[in-house]
């Protein structure tokens, strides 16, 4: 009797657990936007937007193309020191992508991470030389001279699983790029050994354009799936 009644104790306890840190998640997500009531869901976003807004370029260009964010929040989750960023961070959410643009202070923006959901976003200039099989985000794979030149991480959330390589681009566009992606194999196994071969062949799915400048002050954004909720 006395070890079922620690059995259903011990399963009870871990559910109260469980419950506590669902409630705290849910929380956190619910405080960490400002929600505008406002959709881009009828405008079709084109790749070229990732040449008319760059880091360095001034906030309200891209107030002027788009309008009203869908959400903004005053902090972020940065991918590769995985702190949370006091920042500025605008989410649009269109019909064939979503568009995350921050600035610190408002003025100028520092990063732009574009999640398509079509095969026409051409990123040709940012993987220039790199011989991957395509250069179109949703069609392009992670081949070995992409991890030659990259940083590694992987994205573990509730409803995202994603790996991230980030490289450097010198002149003259001075930026640095972070793909995000789907990798082939179980993801738990990167966990275990970081090695970013895991990540060969993936399929790439976002694209996040930041400021060439010091590790210390680079932030690379992702677009989580609770964001877009």
């Amino acid at each position: 009797m006395d070890i079922l009644l620690n059995f259903i104790s011990a399963i009870i306890g871990g559910l109260i657990v469980w419950a506590v840190q669902q409630l705290y998640q849910n929380n956190r997500e619910n405080k960490k936007s400002k929600h505008v009531q406002i959709r881009h869901k009828e405008k079709i976003l084109d790749f070229e937007i990732l040449e008319k807004l760059k880091p360095g370029m001034h906030i309200d260009l891209m107030k002027e193309y788009f309008g009203n964010p869908y959400k903004l929040f005053k902090d972020d989750d940065e991918v590769f020191n995985e702190k949370l960023i006091t920042t500025n961070s605008y989410l649009y959410s269109f019909r064939n992508a979503d568009i995350k643009i921050t600035s610190k202070d408002n003025l100028t923006i520092d990063t732009v991470t574009v999640f398509p959901r079509d095969k026409t976003f051409n990123i040709t200039k940012f993987v220039e030389g790199l011989n991957l099989n395509s250069s179109k985000i949703n069609l392009a794979r992670v081949n070995e001279e992409l991890l030659s030149i990259s940083e590694h991480t992987f994205i573990a959330a509730r409803l995202d699983y994603c790996f991230a390589l980030k490289y450097r681009i010198a002149n003259p566009l001075y930026l640095t790029i972070t793909l995000f992606g789907v990798m082939e194999g179980d993801f738990h196994e990167y966990f275990e050994t970081e090695d970013p071969n895991l990540f060969l062949n993936g399929l790439i799915t976002g694209i996040c354009i930041s400021e060439y400048t010091d590790l210390e002050n680079e932030n690379i954004f992702y677009i989580y799936e609770y964001e877009l909720r």
